[in-house]
């Protein structure tokens, strides 16, 4: 399994268009094989910060959503919206309840 955790600081300006931008995407990838969650959430002190995580199945499935048309649409969709990010991936040999 592929975990990315990510941190993406939008243009306050562009801020609004990024978001508007979000739901096809999420609703492509979410429907990709090998997708177990694929998630853009507000900061809820920074409302131009939004926090990314997403759980793949194999480096297989999280290339082909690299690869994907909808991936490449995002990009040009919120082009100069991005002020910075950041993204660190963990490879994951298992997991189990956190409690329980």
């Amino acid at each position: 399994m592929v975990v990315i955790k990510g941190e993406v600081r939008l243009k306050a300006e562009s801020r609004d268009a990024a978001v508007g931008a979000l739901p096809a995407l999420l609703a492509a990838t979410r429907a990709e094989p090998g997708c177990g969650a694929y998630l853009f959430l507000p900061d809820l002190d920074d409302p131009n910060l939004v926090h990314v995580f997403e759980e793949w199945a194999d480096e297989a499935a999280l290339e082909a959503h690299m690869g994907s048309a909808h991936i490449a649409e995002f990009m040009a969709a919120t082009a100069g919206a991005v002020e910075g990010a950041t993204f660190t991936r963990y490879d994951v040999t298992g997991s189990r309840p956190l409690m329980g």
